[in-house]
């Protein structure tokens, strides 16, 4: 049966000076330590059966604006009312936990998606994208803290063994996965955008008497929380991010080595279980060949996990070798296992598509997971850029900070392998597969490009995966002049070497690099496949294949079942997309990581709350349209070779810099980073 609301209590964030209505509360984006008992107050003040908030557009602290909603939802939770968002004539509750009996899955279909799509052009999609991970990253800044639900990602960051410091992060923010999206604040719908979860639900909402017919809906963010390492375009927009994984209960797994190097097959020694935190029971045995029922129960500080098994309870260090433990409780552990350790299940991950992005196919076609861009170097004058590949974001971004470093013979990576001449760009792909490779080529839709060089890890030595992917990756490029780096492989990745010439642990000699053709330094035949094992030392190569090939299906078979008993909604009704067209590409000011702010509530003009307390008249039915913008700062413009996508407000500007040389330009950038503090509105 529908559950129908007829009687709302508006929250209205705004900073313009507005005259309340009874049933109305007028909160700015400031500091209020007493929010949440005024909250009480005015709820306690009238007969209401439900909230409605609205941002508008005079907003600039989002970040206080969605710590203020979260004591909106959790007052409103306490008296079970629900709290709705309205964006592009649809609603949103923001509170959904408390009403899961009358919800079900959501998922759009393609067409309506596709319409979406296309409605933008190329450049508004990008920067639609760009604003909300924008907006993400002034809501959820890198944690610093540890908690529940976050760990230190900026300690993690700026361990000195990733090179990192908090200079280099100004960029980077926390994805928070599981959370509820608040559409109003974001200023979008979300239709179309990856990283989403999408619920209905059988409710009826109303101002008064009268219906709002619109669709009822909630979203969260998908995936493995963690911290957002960025991927950049060629304009310096956001594009589609990958995600360095927190350790936490549901990101953490059991690693069990084989004596012979390999893992060991996963079906050897777990099964599915929901009874464990991490949804998994581990099948070792005690001495008598009785199941010891060993499950992962907790994580604390990506330190300490918390088993239990038969015996009881026992906490262990996140990394180091269980497996003496395991024999001293009475664990019959089989000869050819050389180790047990718990580790997380993805390192890094890449958000998912999603319930909103349609398909699997059209997914790919709206975020496609196109290479990073990090400028390390500008070309001297009438040069090009050497585009260097590397596998991951993070990596991308060790490599773009070291790749000029010299040793203390005088000598860097740069100018062994890349003309002194050239600009170099690192290129961020996802992986070392011609898919990976082709995404490399919008950057020579826009750059000027001499040549690429892949740089992929020393692995690609032994295992044949990773051998096959340099391979095709470098047939793939081979218009643009491409060559494969090599260097010792006691220095497994990029990153890794070059830290360790800045650390001076390795000259640039003892790198032992050569550029040279993927065939020679990386032949396929003599790479050994990868797999797993089982006990007795059998190669299993594709049961992983087999259980991704399983898993991807039961999501279609499940998405297509939402999609045959939904309902047909209107997504596209009421969406205006001129918003997205900025003057310029757009970026939030981004400053160095603090200390953890405290938790804070927001300030809002005591006149209102008195009137909204006093008051117990009846409700004027209105729940406004949001009409609220992010509020972002002008990218820099593209270094010399790149396009600009400046509108014609900004002509004079755009050829006064087009006049600079490259190393004039640099010194620009340079100003305009020193400018990026506290200080400064966006």
């Amino acid at each position: 049966m529908t559950q129908e609301y007829h009687k709302p209590f508006i929250v209205r964030f705004t900073r313009n000076e507005v005259a309340p209505k009874p049933n109305e509360l007028v909160l700015s984006d400031k500091y209020q330590p007493d929010l949440m008992k005024s909250l009480v107050s005015a709820l306690n003040a009238g007969d209401y059966d439900y909230v409605a908030v609205t941002f508008d557009q005079s907003l600039q602290n989002l970040k206080q604006c969605h710590m203020a909603m979260n004591l909106v939802n959790k007052a409103a939770t306490e008296r079970k009312m629900p709290v709705i968002n309205r964006q592009n004539k649809k609603l949103f509750i923001t509170n959904p936990k408390i009403f899961s009996k009358i919800s079900k899955k959501f998922v759009a279909d393609d067409d309506t998606v596709r319409q979406r799509f296309e409605a933008y052009t190329k450049d508004q999609w990008e920067a639609r994208r760009h604003n909300v991970l924008s907006t993400m990253h002034q809501l959820h800044p890198l944690s610093n803290k540890t908690d529940d639900y976050s760990t230190n990602q900026f300690a993690k960051l700026t361990n000195p063994k990733r090179g990192l410091e908090a200079k280099d992060l100004r960029e980077f923010f926390t994805y928070p996965a599981g959370k509820v999206i608040i559409p109003g604040i974001y200023n979008d719908d979300f239709v179309g955008m990856f990283g989403v979860n999408a619920t209905t639900y059988d409710m009826k909402f109303f101002n008064g008497e009268t219906p709002i017919n619109e669709p009822v809906l909630s979203y969260k963010h998908k995936g493995y929380g963690g911290y957002v390492i960025p991927m950049k375009t060629q304009h310096n927009l956001f594009g589609r991010p990958q995600v360095g994984t927190d350790t936490n209960t549901f990101n953490t797994k059991l690693s069990v080595k084989h004596v012979s190097g390999y893992s060991l097959n996963k079906n050897e020694y777990q099964i599915k279980d929901d009874s464990s935190a991490n949804g998994v029971r581990y099948t070792f045995k005690n001495t008598d060949g009785v199941d010891m029922n060993l499950r992962l129960i907790d994580v604390k500080d990506e330190v300490e996990a918390y088993f239990q098994d038969n015996t009881g309870k026992f906490v262990f260090p996140v990394g180091k070798d269980l497996t003496d433990v395991l024999k001293s409780r009475g664990y019959d552990i089989h000869p050819n296992i050389k180790s047990i350790s718990l580790a997380n299940s993805a390192k890094y991950s890449w958000i998912g598509a999603g319930d909103m992005c349609g398909s699997d196919k059209l997914a790919q076609q709206l975020h496609p997971a196109d290479a990073g861009f990090v400028y390390a170097r500008p070309p001297k004058e009438g040069h090009g850029s050497t585009v260097i590949v590397v596998e991951g974001a993070l990596k991308g971004r060790i490599v773009g900070k070291y790749i000029t470093t010299h040793d203390k013979n005088g000598k860097s990576i740069a100018s062994e392998i890349v003309p002194e001449e050239n600009g170099i760009i690192i290129a961020q792909v996802a992986g070392t597969n011609g898919k990976a490779a082709k995404s490399v080529r919008r950057i020579a839709e826009t750059c000027k490009i001499d040549n690429v060089i892949l740089a992929f890890d020393a692995d690609g030595r032994t295992n044949r995966n990773v051998a096959i992917g340099i391979n095709d990756a470098e047939s793939l490029l081979n218009d643009l002049n491409c060559g494969t780096l090599a260097w010792s492989p006691d220095l497994k990745g990029m990153d890794d070497m070059l830290l360790a010439v800045h650390n001076g642990q390795a000259t640039v000699e003892d790198c032992q690099l050569h550029v040279g053709k993927a065939a020679e330094l990386f032949p396929v035949e003599s790479a050994l496949p990868p797999g797993s094992v089982d006990l007795d030392g059998n190669m299993s190569f594709d049961t992983w294949k087999d259980e991704y090939r399983a898993d991807l299906k039961r999501t279609q078979d499940a998405r297509a079942e939402v999609l045959k008993d939904t309902a047909p909604v209107d997504l596209n009704a009421g969406v205006d997309i001129s918003k997205h067209v900025a003057e310029t590409p757009v970026e939030v000011p981004i400053t160095e990581q603090k200390q953890a702010e405290p938790e804070q509530t927001l300030l809002f003009d005591p006149t209102v709350l008195a009137a909204a307390a006093e008051s117990k008249q009846s409700i004027e039915p209105v729940v406004p349209e949001p009409t609220h913008t992010s509020k972002i700062a002008s990218a820099p413009e593209p270094p010399s070779g790149l396009q600009s996508v400046s509108e014609p407000s900004n002509e004079i500007l755009v050829s006064k810099l087009n006049k600079l040389t490259p190393e004039q330009f640099q010194q620009v950038l340079l100003f305009v980073e020193e400018l990026g503090s506290d200080h400064l509105e966006p």
